[in-house]
């Protein structure tokens, strides 16, 4: 047909398509009695079984109606962060947290509806084995026929869960999904209880690890300062320069007043003997107290030793403040967890399921215009390979 229609010249080929058009309208018209009653045949066909599978009792018919509950829950989020990252935590804790970074609330229920274990209580819950007399099915099964009745919706942006649940028992449909979400709620509450309460006890031993630590720095350091008279390091640096400013400037005088009593005599006499054993003294008392000797009472470290000791005692006060900082985190911690102790659960119901009045589906009428356009589509088909068999054998 295609190089029929390559053939024939452009101001011809209009006038030929409309040729085959009228060729084939004169084939149907000529069986369309034929095809007149085959779509009529198969339109009643489709409409007494429609008719039928709508009066018959649910269990029995092929094509029962379906009803469908919805119950909405809302995601708290404020004042629940806490409780929000509790949760989450558990998923993370496991082996295969890797692949699920920063999982949601909504996204953990949704994991948890469709869960074995959770599947197995409203199994239990619901007695769907004996409802639906599927008392010799395996377990595996059972567990997709339910999970197959449950569509979840999860608006990220709005934080809401819509929970529906698909059955021909009207009733059975609302209670079916006020019963999941009860065990959503239940399981959410109890889980995230023992998992704050663990964290509380974890929280209040840290504390405690905390506080004994900051208080063994803070007795170390006290130790420190008592025993070299300090209170800062900037005191431990300039201890030697401090004790012996009055030694030096003592020493310069003497050395002063030795030059110029030395111009005056001519032999050494009392005086300048008595300055330069003064000296003596005095060098001997600064050499003392540079290697720790003051014979005071008092002990100061050795000068070659006080850069160790100003390495110790500055660690020991960063331990300090890094261990006090930690200590105020963990108390913030703790704070933010009491606080959301009060909190029953983190699902907030919007809407009760109610037993719905009308049906989700079938749609009858669709089935129907969808049946008849099928008997006729169909029949058109028949009757052109019909007429080219014929066409054929005349041939």
């Amino acid at each position: 047909m295609d190089d029929y229609l390559n053939n024939i010249p452009e101001e011809k080929k209009e006038k030929s398509i409309i040729e085959i058009i009228l060729y084939y309208l004169t084939i149907l018209l000529k069986y369309k009695w034929f095809i007149i009653i085959f779509t009529s045949t198969i339109g009643a066909g489709v409409l007494i079984f429609l008719v039928i599978t709508s009066l018959l009792p649910p269990d029995q018919s092929p094509l029962p109606n379906v009803y469908s509950a919805s119950i909405i829950l809302y995601i708290q989020s404020e004042g629940n962060a806490g409780l929000e990252s509790i949760l989450s935590s558990m998923f993370q804790d496991s082996p295969n947290a890797a692949f699920m970074p920063g999982i949601e609330v909504g996204e953990i229920a949704i994991a948890l509806i469709y869960s074995g274990s959770f599947l197995d209580l409203l199994i239990e819950d619901l007695n769907i084995v004996k409802r639906f007399k599927i008392e010799g099915a395996t377990k595996t099964s059972i567990r997709k026929f339910v999970s197959s009745k449950i569509q979840i919706h999860y608006d990220r942006a709005r934080r809401m869960l819509r929970i529906s649940w698909e059955d021909i028992d009207p009733a059975f449909t609302a209670e079916a999904i006020n019963v999941t979400a009860k065990h959503l709620m239940n399981w959410f509450s109890e889980e995230g209880g023992t998992k704050k309460a663990n964290m509380k006890k974890l929280l209040e031993n840290k504390i405690v690890t905390v506080s004994e630590e900051i208080s063994k720095l803070e007795t170390q350091i006290q130790k420190f300062q008592r025993k070299y008279g300090i209170l800062t390091a900037n005191e431990l640096a300039t201890i030697h320069s401090d004790m012996t400013r009055d030694l030096y400037t003592r020493l310069t005088s003497i050395d002063l007043e030795i030059k110029n009593h030395s111009k005056l005599v001519k032999v050494e006499d009392t005086k300048l003997r008595r300055l330069r054993v003064e000296r003596q003294n005095i060098l001997e008392m600064i050499e003392q107290i540079e290697m720790g000797e003051t014979g005071t009472g008092r002990e100061i470290p050795a000068k070659r030793s006080v850069p160790d000791l100003l390495l110790e005692f500055n660690q020991l006060e960063m331990n300090l403040t890094i261990q006090s900082n930690i200590y105020e985190t963990l108390l913030e911690q703790y704070e933010v967890l009491k606080l959301s102790a009060g909190v029953d659960n983190i699902f907030q119901i919007i809407e009760w399921a109610e037993i719905p009045e009308e049906k989700s589906g079938p749609s009858r009428s669709m089935i129907l215009i969808i049946g008849v356009m099928a008997a006729f589509c169909v029949s058109v088909a028949l009757v052109l390979i019909y007429n080219i068999i014929k066409k054929m054998k005349k041939s």
